[in-house]
């Protein structure tokens, strides 16, 4: 019961929620095999050890998912013999919740061949139940391909994005509902990999669909999909300079800005270090166009938005707020007077000053 709602919480996004239901069925289930229980409760106990392991994951509680995520698949290996088809599923998601915090903490010998692992598994579920085990097996192939690509295999990795690819078209397809998030987000991956290998045109069209189809969701639900869309704007303003097609990445870089600018309304200490990044990343691209008027007015604006968080958050925003008023310094002029509001606010946030 408390498995089952625990699971439904992560469906829902409560991450937190889902944590508390999967500790206390643990506890009780720890009880159970005190008392006696056998394999059904050892293996309930491993299905709440894997669940428990992917929320510290995603809350990125790193230690905690490793040491569940381990214990998960050793004593799920024990019983291996004797799983069914759910047994199974769940081994896989063990072992896949295992190899990410493995590569968390730089063991990448050990990530990646757990990561073969899962597909191994995943590949099995396959032929026995496509309609439920083919979306696990797409999410670990892009899992591998993670893991060969921190290993330097970008070659092997990018054959198993690909497969990732079209398993997730196709479902994308079928159910786009609940599949078009997992299409946006293998497309993203792949702009990196492609990108990686020079293969620049291809990686360009990658993030330009992975970026369509972010804003189409964030359109949708932009409380759920405004960070992704962001991500992949930036992306893409990244590819579309490997073409120094300077002024749609800078069109890219002040739709980003806009969109953390609400995140940070929400979420200041999550997205602040992103915000500032992309205020100075635009002043880098307006410095290539020797527009010190557009310059100063990008620095300007970089600066209002940051001043008031960098007594808070000095450490994060030390390196953009330095390049923000730099910029700020040397492209002001007679016409473009230095304004005293702002070197006070940055005299006062670095003295620690009101």
């Amino acid at each position: 019961m408390l498995g089952n709602l625990g699971s439904r919480c992560s469906r829902l996004g409560n991450w937190r929620e889902s944590l508390r239901c999967h500790q206390e069925a643990m506890r009780i289930l720890g009880d159970l095999l005190k008392e006696g229980g056998g394999n059904d409760v050892l293996f309930d106990l491993a299905s709440s050890l894997a669940n428990l392991g992917q929320a510290h994951g995603v809350l990125g509680e790193w230690e905690e998912a490793l040491l569940t995520s381990r214990e998960a698949t050793r004593i799920l290996k024990k019983l291996e013999v004797g799983l069914d088809s759910g047994g199974q599923r769940a081994l896989a998601v063990s072992l896949r919740n295992l190899s990410i915090a493995l590569s968390e903490f730089g063991h990448s010998e050990e990530a990646l061949a757990v990561g073969r692992e899962a597909v191994e598994v995943q590949r099995k579920l396959v032929e026995q139940d496509p309609v439920e085990a083919v979306p696990d097996l797409a999410r670990d192939l892009m899992n591998l391909a993670g893991r060969l690509a921190e290993k330097g295999d970008v070659e092997e990795a990018l054959v198993r994005a690909e497969e990732s690819l079209e398993l997730r078209r196709t479902l994308a397809a079928e159910r786009p509902g609940i599949f078009l998030p997992s299409l946006a987000l293998t497309l993203h991956n792949l702009g990196f990999l492609l990108a990686g290998q020079g293969r620049a045109e291809e990686a360009l069209r990658a993030t330009a669909e992975a970026a369509k189809l972010r804003r189409q969701l964030a359109s949708e639900r932009p409380e759920a999909f405004a960070a992704d869309l962001a991500s992949s704007l930036y992306n893409l303003g990244n590819r579309l300079m490997d073409f120094d097609r300077a002024e749609e990445a800078l069109a890219a870089t002040e739709e980003v800005i806009g969109l953390y600018l609400q995140l940070v309304d929400r979420a200041p200490d999550r997205y602040l270090p992103d915000l500032a990044n992309r205020c100075a990343l635009r002043c880098q691209l307006l410095e290539s166009f020797d527009r010190p008027a557009d310059l100063f007015a990008a620095a300007d604006d970089g600066l209002r938005r940051l001043i008031p968080f960098l007594a808070s958050h000095r450490e994060v925003l030390n390196t953009s707020v330095a390049s923000l008023f730099s910029y700020y310094m040397e492209t002001s002029s007679e016409d473009r007077p230095r304004d005293p509001e702002i070197i006070r606010g940055i005299r006062a946030a670095l003295a620690g000053g009101p």
